[in-house]
């Protein structure tokens, strides 16, 4: 779901989407690397999806005192890479002569950091002296007295506790499903689907 909504939000705001592969674990079954690329897209579980300026949560608590808490609300900013050619390839992409169409998908290489802006207002709730001291904080350590921007880099949380198994159809039919382990390299997933679980503690608008 929040894969395809993605593509329709990148679209409405004139923008694209990003993705990267997830991190690879174990594999049961796993097709010959031959026949993985129709497979790499019909299943969104092998990318990380990324689209500025959309709404975004915390997968993982990255700073409790600093409310940077597992399902905490924020904004997508930018990318980092370290590789110039990188940046270079994508700016030729968007800023071409042939530039590809709002809501395309953009593979790129797993990016040193994604930069979140860190919301004022836990869903639109008023700003008590709680989160001001937050803010603050952050301000501070942000160095920066306007919008808050986070870069949060693939090491700001351990992965191991969050691999995941994930079934697939292999279009083989002496070994027709497989399966694999799973996980984003980021601590952060797009805002247009969250499980109930996620959501516990928040006030979400219908």
């Amino acid at each position: 779901i929040s894969h395809f909504k993605a593509q329709l939000w990148a679209k409405e705001h004139n923008t694209h989407v990003f993705r990267w592969r997830t991190t690879l674990g174990k594999q049961e079954n796993k097709p010959p690397s031959t026949h993985m690329g129709p497979i790499l897209e019909e299943n969104a579980f092998f990318w990380q999806f990324w689209v500025p300026g959309a709404p975004a949560f915390l997968t993982h608590n990255i700073n409790g005192e600093l409310g940077l808490v597992n399902g905490a609300p924020v904004t997508t900013h930018s990318l980092t890479f370290t590789d110039p050619t990188e940046h270079k390839r994508i700016q030729t992409i968007l800023e071409g002569d042939d530039p590809l169409p709002f809501g395309s998908e953009i593979t790129v290489q797993q990016p040193f950091s994604v930069n979140m802006i860190i919301n004022q207002s836990l869903d639109d709730k008023p700003i008590s002296s709680h989160r001001r001291k937050q803010l603050d904080t952050l301000s501070q350590i942000l160095s920066t007295q306007h919008e808050l921007v986070l870069p949060i880099k693939a090491d700001a949380f351990s992965a191991s506790k969050d691999d995941k198994w994930y079934n697939y159809e292999t279009h083989n039919i002496f070994t027709p499903k497989a399966r694999a382990k799973m996980t984003e390299p980021f601590p952060c997933d797009l805002a247009f689907a969250i499980t109930a679980h996620k959501a516990q503690g928040r006030a979400i608008k219908r």
